[in-house]
């Protein structure tokens, strides 16, 4: 009776046991999640929100993708904003049930981006036998320009006096893009 009992046990143990692991009265389900990450630059900690950066730097985007369902998925993302080929990784990775991934890509910003530029990575899945998603995440960037890109020097105004008290006064604005004057400066000699 005893080896029998003991029989019973070990197999109740290798059940119990393969049982967690693929338990067959659990259904399947599926799901992701998606964050998104920036920083500016490669150095310092990444943001949530929102990020300030200026004309001429790269901002380098982290997109964490979460399997939240028990089954493993393979995953795509996509990120038309990002720069072309710098997604990383390529591919499809697979992810295990409640497992994550890192994505990370860069974009350099430009002169067209300057007010605010919107970063949005969309992420979808598939498993053996359905397709999960798409999820999509999105990062602001308020860019600002730096400098007097686009710049052109417009001479405000000269002022000659003769006589004693000559004096030659020449104004100079260096207007912006937008038609601000980003530096003025003036003058005086005599």
């Amino acid at each position: 009776m005893l080896a029998a009992m003991l029989a019973v046990g070990v197999l109740w143990l290798v059940y119990g046991s393969a049982s967690t692991l693929a338990d067959p009265t659990t259904p399947s389900t599926t799901g992701m999640a998606i964050s998104e990450l920036a920083r500016a630059g490669n150095a310092g900690a990444f943001v949530p929100g929102l990020l300030a950066a200026a004309v001429g730097q790269t901002v380098e985007y982290k997109i964490v993708v979460a399997n939240t369902g028990n089954t493993a998925l393979t995953v795509t993302l996509s990120d038309p904003s990002c720069d072309s080929g710098t997604i990383d990784p390529t591919g499809t990775p697979t992810m295990a049930p409640g497992g994550t991934e890192r994505f990370y890509c860069t974009h350099l910003l430009a002169e067209p981006d300057v007010g605010s530029f919107v970063n949005l990575a969309t992420a979808t899945g598939e498993t053996v036998s359905a397709r999960v998603g798409p999820v999509s995440s999105s990062m602001l960037v308020t860019v600002s320009a730096t400098g007097v890109l686009g710049a052109r020097k417009v001479v405000l105004g000269e002022l000659h006096r003769s006589g004693k008290s000559a004096a030659r006064v020449k104004a100079v604005a260096w207007i912006a893009h937008d038609g601000w004057p980003v530096v003025n400066s003036a003058a005086f000699t005599r």
